[in-house]
């Protein structure tokens, strides 16, 4: 069912919210009047460079839309658009977010586990919408470099490509680094939680982690491959 699930989403252009995977993420219990106002409090005084970056929409959706509607295309391919953007979609809370909410090392623990969880069932959308944008990417400047345009608006033309293209490096840049923040984080929680000495969580956290890695390399290749592309345009 929920392999049916995805491929729909995948091919019928969904809208997916930001929270959709990890709204739930946390095991841990609920806090108490006393304890729920100081963690509401914890979160609001973080600066914004200590939360997860969010747009409206993930930057590759916009930039396709933005760059069919300029050569007049009706028929778009479909689309994968995450409110949030991707980092919303795969990370949810930042860590700093979610340190404010573990109010025991066993709760931090229980919370890195799942939290690693949902992001290594998140990747397999996050890797094929970053596919869906590299293809689109690749066809548009195909487009551009058989195009019969004038001089002039052929360039104008492809700077507008070259512009979301790096856009959309600078956003997958930063959700590779916020994802490798994630796996120092959970390699973290994993060694001040051997006190605990609950080796099947231990042993949970440490597969997660291990796909996490796996993950992260993806990742990195995906933005080489966009790289290739923005640097083989001919301005």
């Amino acid at each position: 069912m929920r392999e049916s699930v995805l491929k729909h989403l995948l091919t019928a252009g969904s809208v997916l919210p930001g929270i959709l995977l990890l709204t739930s993420c946390s095991s841990t219990p609920p806090a108490t009047g006393d304890q729920a106002e100081k963690i509401a409090m914890c979160k609001q005084q973080l600066p914004a460079a200590r939360r997860i970056h969010t747009e409206s929409v993930s930057m590759g959706c916009a930039a396709s839309l933005a760059f069919n509607k300029m050569i007049g295309s009706n028929n778009p391919t479909p689309l994968l658009c995450f409110a949030g953007g991707t980092s919303g979609y795969l990370l949810g809370e930042s860590i700093a977010e979610r340190k404010c909410s573990y109010l025991t090392l066993e709760q931090q623990l229980d919370g890195e586990i799942a939290h690693a969880q949902k992001m290594n069932s998140g990747f397999q959308i996050v890797f094929a919408q970053q596919a869906k944008d590299l293809a689109r990417y690749q066809a548009q400047a195909a487009a551009l470099a058989d195009s019969k345009a004038e001089d002039a608006a052929r360039r104008t033309q492809l700077e507008q490509l070259n512009h979301g293209l790096q856009n959309q490096l600078d956003q997958d840049s930063r959700l590779l680094q916020q994802t490798r923040d994630e796996f120092r984080f959970k390699q973290e929680t994993l060694e001040t939680t051997r006190s605990l000495q609950q080796q099947d969580k231990s042993d949970k956290l440490l597969t997660e982690i291990r796909a996490l890695q796996t993950g992260i390399k993806s990742l990195q290749a995906n933005n080489q491959k966009l790289l290739q592309v923005k640097d083989n345009l001919t301005l």
